[in-house]
């Protein structure tokens, strides 16, 4: 049965998958491919028992893969850039659209190469495959693989896959996703945040200190203390102390990208723990803690 609608949720262009308009800001700091190893995130996520219900990813449609290898039951792709929104929108209507999967990977490459959404055909196709020379890669298991491409069409069909306009920093725009896994029938279970805790040295300080709602967004969402909340960080150091107690490093069972030789490439740390340990500990305190701390 397709979740009951709402009057926060819009459907475009005859299409099943839902658009949750949270209020949020507009900001311009989405990118269309993730810049992190998704291959090695997942792999190091197989050996979690816990799969089933709700999954929130921040950013592009890498997520799809995190998602569907965690057997969400329904799926939300979030961001506060209305540009990768839509972005995800299109990808997931070509999803829905294409009835055999030997014609689903040439109709996206065919948007990618229409839309210029990645920097090259040849950087995508290494992002999809070998991995780039930024050392990132995602599987797109969902057009490759004809089993997940029809649990994703399944799942789109039963109106239980929606993109978010939200802010994770803002708890009064995260409600509507709330109501989506409600009406879905599901628990958050699983929550992607990317690098959010590891702010670039470009961030003001009243963003730093907005990451402070992370928790609170996340209770907001529909979250639960249980919750699994991924993260990535550019190091393991990165990780403070007061932290660590209460986190579990990934352990990627699949080689990293090989390091470019000309061209500087982060080798990301994946790590994971409960909401509940993230409101106890609070989100990762990295660039600019100590300038923060002095305000």
């Amino acid at each position: 049965m397709e979740p009951e609608a709402s009057n926060d949720e819009a459907v475009k262009n005859n299409s099943k998958i839902v658009v949750l308009e949270g209020g949020a800001r507009q900001m311009d700091l989405g990118w269309p491919y993730s810049t992190e190893d998704i291959v090695a995130l997942v792999s190091g996520l197989s050996d979690l028992p816990t799969v089933g219900g709700g999954f929130l990813g921040i950013g592009a449609f890498h997520n799809l893969d995190i998602a569907l290898d965690r057997k969400a039951d329904s799926i939300v792709l979030m961001d506060i850039d209305r540009e990768i929104v839509d972005l995800n929108l299109h990808i997931l209507q070509i999803v829905e659209k294409t009835d055999k999967f030997e014609d689903l990977l040439p109709n996206i490459r065919k948007f990618i190469q229409e839309q210029d959404v990645m920097p090259s055909m040849e950087f995508f196709d290494k992002y999809i495959s070998v991995g780039t020379n930024l050392r990132c890669r995602t599987p797109l298991s969902w057009a490759k693989n004809p089993e997940s491409f029809e649990k994703l069409k399944q799942l789109i069909n039963d109106g239980k896959v929606a993109v978010a306009h939200s802010d994770i920093t803002d708890p009064t725009t995260m409600k509507v996703i709330e109501g989506f896994f409600t009406r879905s029938g599901v628990q958050l279970q699983y929550v992607n945040l990317s690098n959010v805790e590891n702010p670039g040295p470009d961030i003001d300080n009243q963003e730093f200190r907005s990451l402070g709602n992370i928790s609170k967004s996340l209770q907001e969402a529909g979250g639960t203390p249980t919750t699994i909340v991924v993260s990535s960080v550019s190091s393991e150091k990165s990780i403070p102390v007061s932290h660590q107690a209460r986190t579990n490093v990934l352990k990627p069972k699949v080689k990293p990208v090989r390091k470019s030789k000309s061209m500087f490439s982060l080798n990301f740390i994946y790590f994971i723990r409960s909401l509940d340990n993230l409101n106890q500990d609070g989100p990762l305190n990295l660039s600019k803690k100590n300038q923060v701390e002095k305000l």
